[in-house]
């Protein structure tokens, strides 16, 4: 068997590390994990979340940043309608649900608790999500223009939909029936497809 390099084995800690932080964020949410479980749980002694992250907060931004949002930052989509570009954003998340639940499911975790008990995440998730509602009312606006979305208040319906999606966040983490994109697809196609 081939030895590692040293960056092969800086990034399979990493890769270790991310995946118990998440592992256990998931289930017992920020407040309930320590840097040493995390690291005791990767198989690496406690010391190396600092030694790679250089915290616990640092750990999680980058589970937010790599994982989650990296993903779903769309790209336009030109050849496709406004409410296929709409459907796409859905099917990205499945994607993400598909290869890294468990990930998907602990940046969940994390998002709302940034709202909650870890304001420190804030700067991270907020402008995100005011990202997100930006692109979802450029994307209706398209679709709107293009004629595969009725005509409605692109801003109202943007909000709309990024409150519905942390709602199907939150039945995805109660462990909810369905795939995440079905439940918004649905909705979409009934209230604002033509």
């Amino acid at each position: 068997m081939k030895r590692l390099t040293q960056e092969e084995r800086v990034e399979k800690s990493r890769q270790a590390l991310l995946d118990a932080g998440a592992e256990l964020v998931a289930v017992q949410g920020y407040h309930g994990v320590t840097s040493a479980q995390i690291a005791e749980r990767a198989g690496y002694s406690r010391e190396m979340v600092r030694v790679r992250f250089g915290s616990k907060l640092e750990l999680m931004r980058t589970l937010l940043l790599e994982d989650y949002q990296d993903i779903m930052m769309a790209r336009e989509l030109p050849d496709v309608s406004g409410l296929e570009q709409l459907l796409h954003l859905g099917q990205q998340m499945q994607v993400l649900a598909d290869q890294a639940p468990v990930r998907l499911k602990a940046a969940f975790v994390l998002s709302l608790e940034a709202a909650i008990s870890v304001p420190a995440l804030l700067p991270d998730v907020e402008p995100w999500l005011h990202h997100l509602r930006r692109q979802a009312e450029q994307i209706i606006n398209k679709g709107i223009a293009d004629g595969s979305i009725r005509p409605c208040n692109a801003e109202n319906l943007a909000e709309a939909l990024l409150r519905g999606s942390i709602g199907t966040a939150y039945e995805y983490l109660r462990g909810g029936q369905g795939s995440l994109p079905d439940s918004m697809a649905g909705l979409l196609q009934e209230f604002i497809a033509v």
